[in-house]
């Protein structure tokens, strides 16, 4: 009887807390950090990690009202009854201490593993040159979050009066992010704050925070932020009447460039030159499509026709038009441009990307008149540069003309392990990749085509998870390092990523969005020590990295613009297959655009593919048909595959110096590149295969993979889903 009622009340006994051997853990391994100089790298940062894990932990076990507020945003505040729920929320808990406890595990083991490499101690030193952030001129790769917890940011997001309450709730941030390796944030500025009379109130403050982020050696990118416009529309009422996404402002009203010069000389007089500023950027993900257009705006696209064509009769020539005066031209229809001819669609839209540039021009020049040194970039998502959306080439975005005006490629990419449909061309299969690798890839090696020697900033990095885009299961932590080393491998400089957490007032921020503020990465202990560590060793490898981003491109894709902005949405699509099958094929892939022809073509390009286009410029078709280019059309249309293609490719391209084969064809699902025999590899393929690798001749190689020491066999080796290698080669006799 005894030894039932013992066994009972074990079976129904409470499990006990883990938050005293987590923290005897920690406590011994901080003593252990203590004791010694020679520690690992990846110990300190999953340290430090770990004390934020456990605080996170404590904090959801003793707010269980708002882990059930929290925890239905998350799940799209679905049903369940409290039972389930409850059940829900412990399981979500216990993976955090599970995950937890495999940080400690990991910090643990790699003790003895140091090689005396050294994450920047101060990456407010980080400097911008020759295209990429360096620190005493090696070239580093900063790493940080987007912050949704602040006070401000709610304050900024609501329009109330900036205030300086920052330092009771970011200060202890920035303690954990600095020995986690973060070096970058991004400090939002909301412009209009500093419009009108009280309008130079802010500039103390705002200077001091970023005091702080020097106090901790970390470094800050302004974002200038053209939304909640209340002091621009009390200093010039309706100069908000007509708006684009995320600047609301009308940027052909008399009073803009006044009321804006005013502004960012109040911004950025009092921080030039400040050390923990690394760059400015312009805009947050700005589009300007017809529905921002004003009568200012009319007013000066009827002056831009009058230069086109001098009359009524020399417009309606060209469009197809009967228009008494070019005055009767009216604003474009907002919900697209109906029955247009090409000519028009065309002038429409050419137009509508000028006025969008020469505004941004006039900011960049502000910014520097006030900070000569100053880094410039603009928040532009991957889907607005090689978008295959239709409504994409009305968003007023020149991506060639305002990388004349920039020092890095700003962007916004969503390398997914789910597909974005925004961004997915209609030959892309959902089911064949480990992520969403294509579009955001294409733009960087699109941007790196029209302006080769700036890196990218990406300030938006959406790896994880977003709104509705999140993954049906949990995201493998392979995602994590897979994902980061494909973007610093196609020329990003550094990532600010989407995003640390949020975990209270959710309808303050955006009330149709609750569920895209709930369940961050602070919830994914194992995603973010993956993210970390692969964080560290891309800055281990910086030079090999940079080299292997620098390449020169041996393939090139004709990507042009007037077919794109005619509304050709084969085009695009075209060179979005185009994109899959070459980059798969261990070459470098460049873009030529329309700016490009006749003169300014990259120096003899190997190979050239042509996707589908109907309005080519005359000299593109005169080169592309001269017998001077080696080139292979491709069309996107129905049945279109990108395997047939790659595997056409493959038999037409020249060798690249180390090829990857499966069973002798090139090895599909496998994205790789090679510099100075050293080649990176990550397999992106749904389902592991075994590979070998040869030199331009088929003579096998054999590797070494720098990340684990992994031998990799010149008769073959296995790559699973998410592989991720920096591999020296050497030949086999």
């Amino acid at each position: 009887m005894l030894i039932a009622t013992l066994l009972a009340l074990m079976l129904h006994a409470p499990a006990p807390d883990p938050l005293p051997e987590i923290d005897q853990r920690l406590a011994g391994l901080q003593q252990a950090v203590d004791a010694r100089d020679d520690v690992a790298e990846e110990v300190r940062m999953r340290l430090a990690l770990a004390r934020s894990v456990r605080g996170w932990v404590e904090a959801e076990r003793g707010d269980r009202a708002n882990m059930r507020r929290l925890f239905l945003a998350f799940h799209g505040n679905q049903q369940w009854d409290d039972a389930t729920l409850e059940s829900a929320i412990d399981d979500h808990i216990d993976r955090e201490i599970a995950e937890l406890r495999g940080i400690l595990d990991a910090a643990e083991a790699a003790l003895d593993e140091d090689d005396g490499f050294r994450l920047p101690a101060d990456w407010s030193r980080v400097e911008a040159s020759t295209g990429r952030f360096r620190i005493d001129g090696r070239p580093v790769f900063p790493i940080g979050f987007t912050w949704y917890n602040e006070p401000e940011i709610t304050e900024f997001h609501e329009a109330r009066p900036l205030t300086p309450v920052f330092r009771p709730t970011l200060e202890p941030v920035l303690d954990r992010f600095a020995p986690m390796g973060v070096g970058m944030h991004e400090v939002i500025v909301r412009v209009s704050g500093f419009v009108g009379p009280g309008g130079e109130e802010p500039a103390a403050w705002f200077r001091d925070r970023l005091d702080l982020y020097a106090e901790k050696g970390m470094a800050a990118t302004v974002l200038l932020h053209w939304t909640r416009t209340g002091e621009f529309e009390e200093a010039a009422p309706g100069i908000a009447d007509k708006r684009g996404t995320f600047f609301w402002l009308d940027i052909d009203h008399p009073q803009f460039r006044p009321l804006a010069a005013q502004a960012i000389q109040r911004i950025v007089t009092p921080i030039a030159g400040h050390e923990a500023v690394a760059a400015y950027c312009l805009a947050n993900e700005p589009e300007f499509y017809f529905n921002s257009w004003s009568g200012h705006t009319l007013a000066k696209f009827h002056a831009h026709l009058w230069d086109l064509y001098g009359d009524a009769a020399g417009l309606n020539a060209q469009w197809g038009t009967a228009f008494d005066d070019i005055e009767d031209v009216p604003l474009p229809d907002p919900d697209g441009d109906g029955d247009w001819s090409v000519r028009r669609t065309h002038d429409t839209l050419t137009f509508n990307r000028q006025r969008v540039t020469d505004m941004f021009t006039f900011v960049a020049e502000q910014v520097r008149l006030h900070d000569p040194e100053a880094v410039i970039h603009i928040k532009i998502q991957d889907f607005s540069t090689t978008g295959v959306r239709h409504h994409v080439p009305r968003d007023g975005l020149d991506r060639t003309a305002l990388a004349e005006l920039t020092d890095l490629h700003g962007i916004d990419t969503r390398i997914l392990p789910v597909t974005d449909k925004r961004g997915a061309a209609p030959t892309w299969r959902d089911d064949r990749y480990t992520m969403l690798w294509l579009p955001g890839l294409m733009a960087y090696d699109h941007v790196r085509s029209i302006a080769p020697g700036q890196g990218i900033f990406d300030t938006e990095w959406h790896a994880f998870s977003t709104a509705a885009l999140r993954p049906a299961g949990e995201t493998d932590p392979s995602h994590a390092r897979a994902a980061l080393w494909l973007c610093a491998t196609h020329g990003s400089t550094g990532n600010v990523v989407w995003y640390w957490q949020r975990r209270d007032q959710l309808d303050t921020f955006h009330a149709g969005l609750s569920h895209a503020f709930a369940g961050s990465l602070a919830t994914r202990p194992a995603l973010i020590d993956a993210m970390l560590a692969a964080n560290i060793d891309l800055n281990r490898h910086a030079e090999a990295v940079a080299a292997i981003a620098d390449a020169e491109p041996t393939v090139w894709i004709v990507l042009s613009d007037a077919s794109w902005l005619s509304g050709e949405g084969e085009h695009m699509a075209a060179a979005h297959l185009a994109y899959e099958a070459a980059a798969q094929l261990g070459h470098k892939v460049g873009f030529i655009t329309d700016a490009m022809w006749p003169d300014d073509l990259p120096a003899g390009p190997a190979h050239v593919l042509l996707p589908t286009a109907r309005n080519l410029p005359v000299e593109a078709v005169e080169r592309l048909t001269d017998g001077s280019l080696n080139v292979t059309r491709v069309h996107g249309g129905a049945g279109a595959d990108a395997v047939e293609l790659h595997v056409a490719l493959a038999g037409s391209m020249p060798m690249p110096s180390v090829r990857l084969l499966d069973n002798e064809r090139p090895a599909f699902g496998t994205l790789y590149r090679t510099v100075d025999d050293t080649t990176f590899i990550t397999h992106v393929l749904a389902e592991s295969r075994r590979v070998k690798a040869v030199d331009a001749e088929g003579r096998p190689l054999e590797g070494i993979d720098r990340l684990t020491g992994r031998r990799l066999s010149p008769d073959g080796f296995d790559l699973r889903p998410n592989d991720t290698l920096l591999v020296d080669w050497t030949p086999v006799d």
